[in-house]
């Protein structure tokens, strides 16, 4: 049941991806034609109806994305909460370790799911925002004054930010489990629970976060590289036009 959700989200992420970029696409092949004054400005006009369809199809990937990170995020805050009262409730529940344990392989199972959902998507998704970077830094070295250059490039930007902050904020989130683990008072609980302690703790240790193609972490350091890649393949590109 689980797997057959997954794949469901899957199709769906990657079929709104495609309609979104066939939109973004189709944008800027218009733009491309207006600078090049081969279409009529009546059909351009016309073309321009394509915006709000693209901001539309924009947006269902991305608050997709959003809202399952926002609910990994929550339950990686919520078990931090739990191991901040380990001091107190080891005392009066006994049991308190054992729940511990299973909301941390929750959240363990939980971002597993969520990099099995966006991997494809989001590999595809900074395939075209460094496109549509590469594009919108070479129009704006070529044509400093358009203004329509500077609205891809904040395009591009805009598309890839929100998931890599909080591809930062979930990665740092589950960096922050260890240190909450250090702070109790292990050294006075009995044999047993120092055991499960350790077994808790040594699967906080261990590096958590979303991947693009299971392989590079989604956070804004990627990003950054992402800019500084486009800009300069762009530069290259401008310096040998000319």
């Amino acid at each position: 049941m689980v797997n057959s959700s997954v794949y469901c989200i899957r199709i769906y992420c990657f079929s709104v991806l495609l309609l979104q970029r066939g939109f973004w696409a189709y944008l800027q092949i218009t733009i491309y034609c207006i600078r090049q004054h081969r279409m009529e400005r009546s059909f351009v006009w016309n073309t321009t109806h394509c915006i709000p369809g693209l901001a539309y199809t924009m947006s269902l990937l991305e608050t997709g994305i959003i809202f399952l990170c926002l609910q990994v995020i929550a339950e990686i805050t919520i078990l931090n909460e739990y191991l901040m009262l380990l001091n107190d409730k080891i005392k009066t529940d006994p049991k308190f370790f054992t729940k511990i344990i299973k909301k941390h392989c929750s959240v363990i199972e939980n971002i597993n799911l969520l990099n099995d959902i966006i991997s494809e998507t989001s590999s595809l998704q900074f395939v075209f925002i460094f496109t549509t970077l590469l594009m919108g830094f070479t129009f704006v070295l070529k044509y400093k004054m358009g203004i329509v250059n500077y609205f891809i490039i904040l395009c591009g930007a805009v598309l890839g930010l929100p998931i890599c902050i909080l591809g930062e904020f979930i990665k740092i989130k589950t960096e922050n489990l260890s240190n909450t683990f250090y702070q109790t008072y292990w050294y006075e609980l009995s044999l047993k629970d120092q055991k499960i302690f350790l077994i808790i703790l040594g699967m906080a240790q261990r590096e958590y976060g979303i991947k693009a193609a299971r392989m590079y972490e989604i956070k804004l350091y990627i990003f950054v590289q992402i800019l500084k890649i486009a800009f300069s393949y762009s530069a290259l590109l401008y310096s040998l036009s000319t």
